[in-house]
């Protein structure tokens, strides 16, 4: 499991019951399309071996479950004592990780009784997945016995969605990960925001990474306005980098550490950003450029003072390997044209305006591989700005500048999906023994 963390690259996806989904995907895909064939015809070595890997797994996941079962009743205090030890050595004060000792250990013990509990041989999904491995087998061999085997692949489809529903949503944390309504609630804040015209961001300020204000992340969402705030352990890493002193990004490892003076030191970021709204739990004072603009019962909404726009021309900035990097601490103005328009459609913005002479447009937007861009439809290059900004040069005039998301793994997927369905027909018009010789 962490071999596949590590090759991956993808070190967030913490826990083996997130592969469940994929798990579950390859059993149904088996139990629905292989296993009759396995039990009627596996007359070569690679059949046998396939069959015998099938019949294997489950075996081998009611010994795991019961080991699982064993251990966590027979040495409680040496897998508490070694959990502690790795918290100590490898998590405490490290980076992202912003809780106490006793915190951290406070959560072993919550998370042990966990593990107690979804080891008990009741444990509903464990009775659950029992369950279909009885119905699958019994599937089976109704298929050798009545031979009807379309009613038999209609009554396994059936059953994998079943499956689906049952286990993907715990193993994704899908059920646990509710909100309450009252996190989310309308307030006069929100509707502030939600009413705001134009182009804007906001930040939710949290003193105490451990304590976040009542706005959850991404709740921005449901009311229809932008945030540079976002849970997700798939934040790239230079948005993450870039907003690390602002703690914006909870990739699930906790938050950075921030405070009214990392605040302040990074308000020329949130302005760059087009941050033009600041949402604190806590009042704030003493913090020049923001000015308070109304609170609720548990917030205040602060307004950011010559916040940049989402897009604007600029003829400063130095350039390096393809790079346009500005000072954050100059308030930059359009000095050498307008911005007219600016619209965002699916897949596409549109950035329209006049330039007085050669310069950039800076488009507050992620760098990110798969976009492109035309000026008066001729195809140029995309620069990154100040390590995760967008630039394009410009020539005098007016320009009409085209955003446009094209990834080639979308095409790539295009060619997979076209010869996946390929073979489904020749699957369907030929039959079986295109694949396999009986």
């Amino acid at each position: 499991y962490d071999a596949a963390i590590r090759a991956s690259r993808f070190y967030f996806f913490r826990f083996p019951s997130k592969f469940m989904p994929y798990a579950l995907f390859g059993f149904s895909m088996l139990a629905g399309m292989g296993w009759d064939t396995f039990w009627r015809c596996a007359k070569n070595a690679g059949s046998r071996k396939v069959e015998r890997l099938v019949k294997g797994m489950a075996v081998t996941a009611l010994m795991v479950y019961a080991a699982a079962h064993l251990a966590a009743r027979t040495f409680q205090g040496p897998i508490i004592s070694c959990v502690k030890s790795y918290v100590r050595n490898s998590i405490f004060q490290k980076e992202g990780h912003t809780g106490s000792l006793d915190d951290y250990f406070a959560r072993i013990s919550a998370y042990f009784e966990i593990v107690l509990r979804k080891t008990m041989w009741n444990d509903v999904h464990f009775l659950t997945s029992l369950l279909f491995w009885g119905l699958a087998l019994l599937m089976t061999f109704t298929a050798l016995r009545l031979g009807r085997k379309k009613i038999i692949i209609a009554c396994f489809f059936l059953l994998m969605l079943t499956d689906w529903y049952i286990h993907a949503p715990s193993g994704t944390g899908f059920w646990g990960n509710c909100v309450p309504k009252s996190a989310v609630a309308a307030d006069n804040i929100s509707r502030v925001l939600s009413d705001e015209k134009g182009l804007f961001r906001s930040y939710e300020y949290a003193l105490d990474p451990l304590r976040p204000p009542r706005w959850q992340a991404s709740s921005n969402l449901l009311f229809g306005y932008s945030s540079i705030g976002l849970y997700s352990p798939l934040a790239i890493s230079s948005y993450r980098d870039y907003t690390r002193e602002l703690a914006a990004v909870d990739d699930s490892t906790g938050r950075e550490p921030i405070s009214e003076f990392s605040l302040a030191h990074s308000l020329n970021r949130l302005r760059w950003m087009n941050v033009k709204y600041l949402i604190s739990s806590s009042e704030l004072s003493g913090i020049e450029g923001i000015r308070l603009l109304t609170r609720s019962s548990q917030d205040y909404l602060y307004t950011i003072t010559d916040f940049k726009p989402r897009a604007f021309l600029t003829a400063k900035g130095r350039w390096k390997d393809q790079e346009v990097f500005a000072d954050e601490n100059e308030l930059m103005v359009e000095d050498c044209g307008t911005v007219e328009a600016i619209r965002y459609q699916d897949h596409e913005i549109r950035v329209a305006g006049r330039a007085d002479k050669e310069c950039v447009l800076w488009l507050s937007e992620l760098f990110y591989p798969g976009w492109k861009v035309t000026v008066n439809g001729k195809s140029e290059p995309i620069y990154r700005a100040n390590g995760i900004f967008r630039a394009v040069k410009l020539e005098k005039g007016h320009f009409d500048a085209r955003f446009g998301y094209e990834p080639r793994s979308f095409y790539w997927g295009l060619v997979v999906s076209g010869l996946s369905l390929l073979l489904i027909v020749l699957f369907y018009w030929r039959g079986d023994n295109i694949f396999l010789k009986r």
